[in-house]
């Protein structure tokens, strides 16, 4: 967000709080997800909507949450990203970052993935 208030100065409010509990008293013009919330996965054939909350249902009140601080005719603007994939960066020191994917559900109305980020060296973990 630091880098977004940099560019924007006083051109935009930035509010970061709970999708699912907020009560602003607001309304807006624009709501961004970059990467946050609610993004876009780009499978290629087809976009998926993706979430970090877990709930299916938790999602919806959340989206809904969302709507009710949106103006008529406003933008709700989410982020696309390449489906995700394992990977290994080779970083300076020997230090090795590693992006873990682990597919738990896959049912018709939803996925449910585990992302595990790594920092190793010498194949010792040093954070996760």
């Amino acid at each position: 967000m630091e880098i977004a208030k940099k560019r924007l100065g006083n051109k935009a409010k930035f509010i970061v709080a709970d999708a699912l509990k907020m009560e602003l008293n607001k309304t807006f013009d624009v709501a961004i997800s970059n990467a946050g919330v609610w993004l876009f996965i780009n499978w290629g054939d087809r976009l998926e909507l993706v979430s970090h909350i877990p709930d299916v249902q938790a999602n919806y009140q959340g989206l809904k949450n969302l709507a009710r601080h949106l103006r008529t005719g406003s933008l709700f603007l989410l982020s696309i990203q390449k489906s995700g994939i394992d990977f290994e960066q080779h970083l300076p020191g020997g230090i090795v970052y590693s992006q873990i994917i682990e597919e738990l559900e896959d049912k018709v109305d939803y996925r449910t993935r585990k992302k595990s980020y790594l920092f190793k060296k010498d194949g010792e973990i040093l954070a996760q």
